[in-house]
């Protein structure tokens, strides 16, 4: 099979998709809060190993049971989650 052909097949594919993203703006909406749920869950699982060496505890014990104490969210971090947020709530 030619290269160029298959690359060509693939573009296609992803056009389609986003362009079903583009007019399903739930779907997007939905990418982008797990997206960045996940961002948030990686800089928490980091704080949570911090937590553990300075508590000499084994690694993992913080972000598996949770921690008494405030956590930090970046402003931007939740202000990309809001918006998603507001597209799935429909909101104006």
């Amino acid at each position: 099979m030619d290269v160029s052909w298959e690359l060509e097949q693939a573009k296609s594919l992803i056009d389609r998709a986003l362009l079903r993203i583009e007019n399903a703006p739930e779907a997007g909406a939905l990418i982008t809060v797990l997206e960045e749920c996940e961002k948030l869950d990686r800089h928490y699982k980091k704080y949570c190993e911090e937590i553990d060496l300075n508590n000499g505890d084994e690694i993992g014990t913080a972000y598996e049971y949770g921690f008494n104490m405030e956590y930090y969210i970046e402003g931007d971090w939740w202000q990309t989650i809001s918006e998603a947020l507001r597209v799935l709530r429909k909101d104006k």
